[in-house]
Formats: C-alpha cells, structure tokens, sequence
C-alpha cells in the first residue's frame, strides 16, 4: 500500500510532490514564525502572556489549563481511543498516521511537550510550570503533593507507550496495552480537569 502512494508521488506528470514540498515549506514558515512571536525578542506573545497572568479562570494560566485539558482528550478519545475501537472491534485503519507508521510517536512528543509545560522550572523571564503554582498553593493528592502525582501520571503514560511500536498493528494484536494507556491517559486528564483546576484556586 505505502509503494502504492509513493508512486502517486512520483508518477511522470504527477504535481503532487512539488504540491507536497510546497506544503513542507509552508508549514515551516509558519512554525518558525511562530516560534519568533513566542520568543523574547519577537512579536509580543510571551508578554501578552505574562500580562494576562492572574487569579482569574479565564486568564492565561487557566486558558493554557483548559486547552492542555482538550488536547489529553482528543489524544485519548480520537488518537487512541478511535483505533481502539468498541465493543472489541478495533479500527486500525483509525490511527494518525496510516502510512508513516508514527502514530505512537506523534502522541509521546504531544504528551512529552504538555509535561514540560507542566514541570518548567522557573528562569529568567519568571516563567515557572503548573507544578510551581500548584506547590505553591499547597494542593495535596491525599497525602501527596498533587504536582508529583500528575508528574507522576506523565510517567507512567510514556512508560507504557513505550510498550507499543506500531498501533495499527497493536490495538489487533494486542489491545489490552493500548487499553492500558488509554486508561492511564484518562487518569491524568481526571488529575488535571478537576484536581489540578482547583488547587489552583482561580477566582470567578
């Protein structure tokens, strides 16, 4: 199937690998520019940030919440659970990337940027991570702090990913594992949407 698309691609009189790298480029630029308006020295973004930084559920820090929040969830339901399928019927012509083979990939660097977000130590610029904020305020998960408990959950979802190469083939295979991560993804979504949003203590 794969040499089949290539083909595609590379067929006599066929655009689509110029429209291809056209789409590369692109995406590139728009990366990179992106990347410029989040720095120090760019358009603003990272003070416009900072500036709607408060105790309010709608400022920065609750909005990045929020959408860390969204994103677990479309991780767990569409790009796990989707292959995953129901009922035991897996649907494998579901995952992400089909042809690439990078499905499991794709989900560790989505997860591995959200811990980060998470636990950034501060710097310069006093930007610090959920963990800081969360310690901050004292939030407990029984009698643990809540920020080593979604630390924690971090790890133990990459853990577990790390079990599976290809998930096309392993929610077939092997379902149990995918179900396994698909649960623990879900366990930190819960960590995050109820206990980390109110041990943050936001204001109306």
């Amino acid at each position: 199937m794969l040499g089949v698309v290539i083909s595609t691609f590379n067929s006599v009189g066929s655009r689509r690998g110029s429209f291809l790298r056209a789409l590369c480029r692109h995406l590139k630029w728009q990366s990179d520019y992106l990347l410029y308006q989040w720095s120090l020295g760019g358009g603003g973004y990272l003070n416009n940030f900072m500036a709607a930084a408060g105790p309010e559920r709608n400022s920065s820090i609750g909005i990045l919440a929020d959408n860390i929040v969204s994103t677990l969830s479309k991780i767990k339901n569409d790009r796990i659970g989707g292959p995953l399928g129901e009922n035991g019927l897996a649907r494998p012509d579901l995952v992400e990337s089909k042809y690439g083979g990078e499905s499991i990939n794709f989900v560790r660097a989505e997860l591995i940027s959200m811990q980060r977000i998470f636990s950034k130590p501060g710097n310069t610029v006093g930007l610090h991570g959920f963990n800081w904020l969360l310690d901050r305020a004292n939030a407990k998960y029984g009698d643990a702090r809540l920020s080593d408990a979604i630390q924690a959950q971090f790890t133990d979802i990459l853990i577990k990913l790390n079990l599976i190469y290809d998930l096309e083939k392993e929610v077939v295979n092997n379902p149990k594992q995918v179900v396994d991560v698909y649960e623990s993804i879900s366990k930190l979504q819960m960590l995050i949407e109820s206990d980390m949003i109110n041990g943050l203590n936001f204001s109306d």
